[in-house]
């Protein structure tokens, strides 16, 4: 499994959730957004952009712009048929289910229409495709005539061509920088085989395909909403990025233990229906992941702290302290500083020996990743949540 991911199809990202949940479940996400269009991400995007390397904006090579070029082209030569033929005139009635969003064209969202960026300088679509969609009566060319856009260049093109170019634009980056396909749009086509896939998504034909497009990112998720009850917790960015910051290298380690489950996650891959899908992943939660889960959590309780702030009621056994030779002198001359230097020789021992066994229990297990994330603040400062913790237990 990659631990970087390509959003597709468009340039922003439409749910701020999606991507706060992302944030727990990728290294990074890369999106294909050239430089200098106009900024619409949100509020939360932007703290996420400018306090964590998380997002990374990257734009297509040459070579992948002649790959997918050379499959379009191979393609209408071999048709003999007016590409046209397959699409409504451009501005005409066409498939809501792949109009694009407000952030994704020029002139807002809700138009009958995609406008493919063509540069300068790092463009979505090569010269010599927008030609041949012009030449074939789908894309009509244009320029930018106001604001930050004026100097570039767009291809107008329907919805249904538009997210069928992404889709297989996605397909290649993806394939080339070794990444895992993501989206938090399901009305878009499944990326994932899109350039071999071409000739019949462009005809409009019914694709019989997988319900999951990748079997390991939606395992990670299940897995994750396990542990996490997003919807009651709603951890904000802040308590998000802090969080994503102090466990990376535990989601290293879970993310080797997902690899590890590839022959069955590829079972699943084949599955049609999306009920059945989610039925073979959830068999496998509860037959790999969760016992292991289950199985850190009783260790823990055993070693005696089970998170960090309950070591802030640990009780400590004081006829263990009083049985060693500066504990007896504190007891019987009742010497305050005599029984202070006694709880440093017999308790922070015991407290150590009980964080050390808590460290080794977390650092061999490829799931402590889970636990750490349901044990995660939300929408509370530590003195809230350790208030709020010490309440429930009875005071420190």
């Amino acid at each position: 499994m990659s631990p970087i991911a390509l959003y597709y199809p468009w340039r922003h990202f439409q749910l701020d959730f999606w991507v706060l949940e992302a944030l727990l479940t990728w290294d990074r996400v890369a999106r294909l957004r050239p430089a200098g269009l106009r900024d619409v991400d949100s509020e939360c995007i932007r703290q996420i952009r400018e306090e964590t390397d998380f997002i990374l904006d990257i734009t297509p090579s040459p070579a992948d712009l002649a790959t997918v070029t050379a499959a379009f082209t191979d393609l209408v030569d071999a048709q003999g048929v007016p590409l046209a033929e397959w699409f409504p005139p451009l501005g005409g009635l066409d498939d809501a289910r792949f109009r694009p969003p407000f952030s994704q064209n020029l002139h807002g969202g809700g138009v009958p229409y995609f406008d493919l960026y063509a540069g300068p300088p790092t463009p979505l679509i090569s010269r010599e495709l927008g030609e041949l969609l012009v030449e074939y009566r789908v894309g009509v060319a244009h320029r930018a005539r106001s604001g930050e856009h004026q100097e570039s260049s767009w291809i107008r093109v329907p919805n249904r061509l538009g997210s069928i170019y992404l889709a297989a634009l996605a397909d290649v980056v993806a394939a080339g920088n070794r990444l895992a396909l993501t989206t938090d749009d399901p009305r878009m086509h499944r990326a994932s085989g899109a350039l071999d896939r071409l000739p019949d998504l462009l005809r409009g034909m019914p694709l019989p395909g997988p319900a999951v497009e990748d079997p390991t990112n939606a395992y990670v998720h299940l897995a994750l909403r396990a542990a996490v009850d997003f919807e009651g917790q709603r951890p904000s960015p802040t308590t998000l990025i802090r969080f994503r910051e102090r466990h990376r290298d535990q989601l290293a380690v879970f993310h080797q233990h997902v690899a590890a489950l590839g022959e069955e996650l590829q079972a699943v891959a084949s599955v049609e229906d999306i009920t059945v899908a989610h039925a073979h992943l959830e068999s496998l939660y509860r037959s790999t992941t969760k016992p292991q889960l289950d199985e850190l959590r009783r260790t823990l309780r055993g070693a005696g702290i089970e998170t960090s702030t309950q070591a802030l009621t640990l009780k400590v056994d004081v006829n263990a302290a009083a049985g060693t030779l500066l504990g007896g002198v504190a007891a019987v001359g009742g010497q305050v500083t005599l029984a202070g230097a006694a709880v440093a020789v017999t308790v922070l021992p015991y407290l150590a020996s009980k964080f050390k066994a808590r460290r080794d229990a977390i650092a061999s297990s490829p799931v402590s990743y889970l636990l750490a994330a349901s044990r995660m603040p939300s929408g509370q400062n530590l003195a809230e949540a350790l208030r709020g913790w010490s309440r429930g237990r009875g005071g420190l």
